[in-house]
């Protein structure tokens, strides 16, 4: 009776480490895809900022160039006009 439950338990144990290496290696998979296309992304970006209309509308700090922090930061900070 032993040597069976030892045999169904390294069966089991087969099946499971089958089971999970399989799982792993369709995560690692995904995560490889998902790498590549966020380098692919980024190589994309990095490449449009490079051109002054869409670097303007994609960042803000192109659209306040010429402002002073001060100016900006007593506007937002100004007590209310009574």
């Amino acid at each position: 009776m032993e040597a069976q439950d030892r045999t169904v338990r390294s069966v089991s144990r087969s099946e499971y480490r089958t089971a999970v290496i399989r799982l792993l290696d369709r995560t690692e998979r995904w995560l490889m895809k998902l790498i590549c296309l966020l380098a692919i992304l980024l190589l994309i970006l990095q490449f449009l900022l490079r051109m002054e209309p869409i670097r303007y509308w994609l960042s803000e700090t192109d659209r306040l160039e010429g402002y002073a922090p001060t100016r900006l930061h007593n506007s937002l900070n100004a007590p209310p006009e009574t």
